[in-house]
């Protein structure tokens, strides 16, 4: 959290990351970081830091999602509330960007949500318990990881949510050590154009068809066939993106006639 004086009051700043400040991994890593001043964010930040120095205090975060405080009750709702969208019918999905995936209870729950015909897409750089595309069980998860020169650092969860996607940045990934032993923040983008920033950002990732490797029950690790599609490689598409959003257009002043003082 951050303080700042501005115009005589005391304005709240939060930033939350995927990733540690760190000089040398910063070169290496993609992450993603939200820097912010909605109140309802602030708040809760500052109310982690009061649970780090009274862990045995209650803090209820409305908001946030808190390790070990309520992030394995709020991912179980989330995807429960897609499994009985898909239940009933209704268009339901869930997109998750992770490091690692080897939490049981959050697989089985991924497991039963395929069941009920969730669509559910995975991009997984390490470790993956689940095994995609097993009939009766995983069918409806298909899962790649992509390598290249950076290291894909940056963790995601986005659930459908009858058509307004809920986008959540996170430290944590789906690790039984990260969901219940360790202090680990997770925060909504509620900003829409941020918002569908990662969503745009996540969608060239999934169309990777240069670095995406897809994960399946046999580790064969094959690269993704590109067949007649065109050729993406994600990280390279991402910075021409976000290169293009970033650019400022230049004013033209070699033309005086007229700028004429007087």
């Amino acid at each position: 959290p951050i303080t700042r004086s501005e115009k005589g009051n005391s304005v709240h700043y939060a930033h939350i990351g995927t990733g540690n400040f760190n000089e040398k991994t910063a070169r290496l890593y993609t992450d993603f970081s939200l820097l912010t001043a909605d109140e309802k964010i602030t708040k809760e930040v500052h109310d982690v830091f009061s649970f780090i120095e009274n862990p045995y205090r209650p803090f209820t975060f409305k908001h946030l999602l808190v390790s070990p405080q309520n992030a394995r009750q709020k991912l179980y709702e989330f995807i429960d509330q897609e499994i009985n969208n898909a239940e009933l019918g209704l268009n339901a999905g869930i997109t998750l960007k992770l490091n690692n995936l080897v939490d049981t209870g959050l697989v089985d729950k991924l497991y039963e949500a395929s069941k009920a015909g969730v669509k559910i897409r995975l991009i997984v750089r390490g470790m993956c318990s689940l095994i995609p595309g097993l009939p009766g069980v995983s069918e409806n998860i298909q899962a790649i990881s992509i390598v290249d020169r950076f290291l894909e650092h940056a963790r995601v969860y986005v659930f459908n949510n009858f058509d307004t996607p809920q986008v959540y940045l996170s430290s944590a990934d789906w690790m039984t050590r990260n969901i219940d032993y360790r202090i680990e923040v997770g925060v909504p983008v509620l900003d829409p154009v941020l918002k569908q920033r990662i969503l745009d950002i996540l969608d060239l990732q999934l169309n990777d068809t240069v670095k995406a490797r897809i994960i399946d029950k046999e580790l064969n690790n094959h690269y993704v066939e590109r067949g007649n599609r065109r050729k993406v490689r994600s990280q390279m598409a991402i910075y021409d993106y976000l290169k293009e959003l970033e650019q400022i257009p230049v004013l033209d002043f070699t033309d005086n006639t007229n700028n004429k003082e007087g």
